[in-house]
């Protein structure tokens, strides 16, 4: 008796595997392929990478939020870098159109971590990280913080009431030639942004003050590196009405 076993392993193969099997072993080499692509996409320009996620996540309408879960974008939402408080005395139209070329810039650069805007009655508060200023301990502006220094510049013109330029740190101990204390080195942070504002973008001196607090108005406790580093920062506060005193629970 003769078989053919060219026809038996036939039969039997297609027998023992699925019509349907194929596709969809197709099917994900292909999607294999596809994410071997956009690993390789984004080692290769990771900024490129970044902003091909963002498109994604703005046509399916939803934030990145998290730990990178896309997440539904809630329409109602308040912009992420504002906290604003209830106001008695609502903002000004002048004043509205100035903060908002603040914030687009802020959110455009992707710097909404790094910036808070605090909204108040008696005037609003720009907070700026520290480690986006300057480096670990000196008063030197870092170059890529100007952009926006520019701006806060022009936003004091729509509040002539007066600002302050205020200087804080953690309650980490520092002891240099140049910075003997944290005093020494909020105070100075705070001259050199103005200094960089006045030389720039002049504005009336009468109006304007540099405060250094050192570590004695902090956000949060000094009992972790993450508070720290929120303690540590540089804040514009805008004078709203100067007869209205400011109120700490604004900060």
């Amino acid at each position: 008796m003769k078989f053919d076993l060219d026809d038996h392993d036939e039969s039997v193969q297609s027998s023992e595997v699925p019509r349907w099997l194929l596709s969809y072993a197709d099917m994900i080499t292909l999607l294999l392929a596809f994410f071997v692509a956009l690993v390789s996409y984004a080692n290769t320009d990771l900024e490129a990478f970044k902003d091909l996620l963002a498109s994604m996540r703005d046509a399916f309408g939803a934030d990145k939020t998290g730990d990178g879960y896309l997440q539904k974008r809630d329409s109602n939402k308040a912009d992420p870098i504002e906290v604003r408080n209830t106001l008695k005395v609502p903002l000004t139209s002048r004043e509205q159109d100035a903060l908002k070329i603040v914030k687009q810039f802020v959110l455009q650069k992707r710097l909404n971590r790094e910036v808070e805007v605090i909204t108040a009655d008696d005037g609003i508060t720009v907070r700026l990280k520290d480690r986006l200023v300057f480096d670990v301990g000196s008063d030197r502006i870092n170059q890529s913080i100007l952009p926006v220094l520019d701006r806060l510049a022009a936003l004091a013109h729509a509040f002539p009431e007066g600002l302050s330029i205020e200087g804080h740190t953690d309650n980490t101990p520092i002891h240099t030639d140049r910075f003997p204390s944290n005093w020494e080195l909020s105070v100075a942070r705070a001259a050199a942004v103005l200094r960089y504002v006045q030389r720039d973008h002049p504005l009336p001196s009468k109006n304007i003050r540099v405060v250094g607090l050192a570590d004695n108005m902090p956000l949060a406790p000094n009992t972790n590196d993450e508070n720290r580093a929120r303690n540590r920062r540089v804040e514009f506060v805008f004078k709203r009405n100067p007869k209205i005193e400011r109120r700490s629970s604004a900060r």
